[in-house]
């Protein structure tokens, strides 16, 4: 017999196919997904909660170079639950990039210098919405939790209505070069803080 299974290979694949069916589905653990469906099917998708910056971490720097290496950018703040570690794995990232022009922004070139679609999170679908003093950029990437850049024009007093629900939630400031963004971001959020007790 050892010498049938050696010469024909049909017999010496049953042979390791009938052991491992007895293994995993005759010897293997008994629950739910002991059974031969159970072990074709897909794992059910979990939802992360506590995320962070840590989550984050790549986009965030990505972006701070970016800002960093445009001479008209002048901060970027992260604001809404990642600030405070309290997202999950579809909470939106908003970033907020205080421009002292948003123009440069309105459109599509400023993407050739940003690195974070780079490193394979694909745009999936962007979507650009221009309002006054702020440029919205809506991003489905690859890899990435939905995302929200915010192109805001750095003299405003009071902070764009889109973003007093994220700035009331938390915010958090990532680069300041010059210092004028952490004076906006804290009058920011205690402005979103004050108009959504109101």
């Amino acid at each position: 017999m050892p010498a049938l299974i050696a010469e024909n290979a049909l017999f010496l694949i049953l042979a390791i196919a009938g052991f491992w069916f007895t293994a995993r589905v005759l010897g293997g653990p008994r629950n739910a997904r002991s059974s031969l469906s159970g072990m074709f099917s897909r794992e059910k998708p979990v939802s992360l909660t506590g995320l962070g910056k840590v989550a984050i971490a790549t986009l965030l720097e990505d972006t701070r170079k970016f800002v960093v290496a445009a001479p008209d950018l002048r901060g970027l703040i992260l604001a809404g639950p990642f600030a405070i570690e309290a997202a999950t794995s579809h909470t939106p990232v908003t970033l907020i990039l205080l421009a002292e022009d948003i123009e440069p922004y309105c459109g599509k070139p400023w993407l050739a210098r940003w690195g974070y679609p780079a490193r394979g999170h694909m745009i999936m679908e962007h979507k650009i919405e221009i309002e006054g003093p702020e440029a919205r950029h809506n991003f489905t990437l690859r890899g990435s939790p939905p995302l929200r850049i915010h192109f805001v024009r750095m003299d405003l007093l009071d902070p764009p209505a889109t973003l007093k629900a994220a700035l009331a939630e938390g915010t958090a400031t990532i680069e300041d070069p010059t210092g004028i963004a952490e004076k906006i971001r804290v009058h920011w959020a205690e402005q979103a803080r004050k108009s959504g007790k109101a």
